[in-house]
């Protein structure tokens, strides 16, 4: 799938919110969900433009999105790769 004529793709040095919001776009539209609106870090969910809330990975609730560790820059990573590989 495809994004405006553009594949899906972060640029290398983007911060974790921006893995997290290409990522939870990807996610939302796999899920059937419409639009990303926002992450709610408490429930560990993505709030979406359809009603449905997406778990997202243990590796990206239990990780410091805001501060973007190394360890959640890398869950995010993994997790972004394979919603990427998942629309295609």
């Amino acid at each position: 799938l495809k994004n405006g004529g553009v594949l899906f793709g972060y640029e290398f040095g983007a911060s974790c919110m921006d893995i997290l919001v290409e990522s939870g776009e990807m996610k939302c539209l796999l899920e059937g969900y419409g639009d990303f609106i926002n992450y709610d870090p408490f429930s560990c969910t993505l709030k979406c433009s359809e009603s449905g809330s997406p778990k997202v990975p243990p590796g990206v609730c239990s990780g410091d999105v805001e501060n973007c560790t190394a360890r959640t820059r890398e869950e995010l990573r993994n997790w972004h790769y394979q919603l990427e590989h998942a629309l295609e």
